[in-house]
């Protein structure tokens, strides 16, 4: 029987083979955007995030491959997690855990660690963008 921490760590960084999508959950456009999977008392319980987009401006350059890469970033997102409190720190804080620059669709993002409290994504102007969750099972 596998261990707790076992179990942890296969949902915190899944094989591709029991990953999932959730399509089409959230469209995006210009601008700073926090983002949520709210189940319960956890606000995000995905273990990853991918784009697809909807929108790009033709002033942003497409080298085409297996995929279109763009030349401008299409957009830049982090996911936010909460610290817990201390004697020095009453309340806790929120911090990003790394920052990702995004120019190609359908790449598969898996978060650093499991429940983020949400994900700010920042689109830049004239795009729109889809968010699909990566869900584990």
């Amino acid at each position: 029987m596998p261990s707790l921490q076992q179990v942890v760590n296969l949902l915190a960084a899944p094989p591709f083979g029991i990953v999932s999508r959730d399509p089409g959950a959230l469209v995006l456009v210009a601008g700073l955007t926090s983002c949520y999977r709210i189940r319960g008392p956890i606000n995000v319980d995905a273990v990853g995030i991918s784009f697809h987009f909807t929108t790009i401006p033709a002033a942003f350059g497409r080298k085409v491959g297996l995929v279109n890469e763009y030349e401008e970033r299409i957009l830049h997102f982090a996911p936010v997690y909460h610290s817990l409190s201390s004697a020095a720190d009453p309340g806790g804080h929120d911090f990003y855990a790394g920052f990702t620059d995004v120019y190609h669709e359908g790449e598969y993002y898996f978060f650093p660690q499991l429940l983020p409290s949400r994900v700010d994504c920042f689109v830049t102007t004239g795009c729109v963008v889809t968010i699909d969750w990566l869900l584990a099972l």
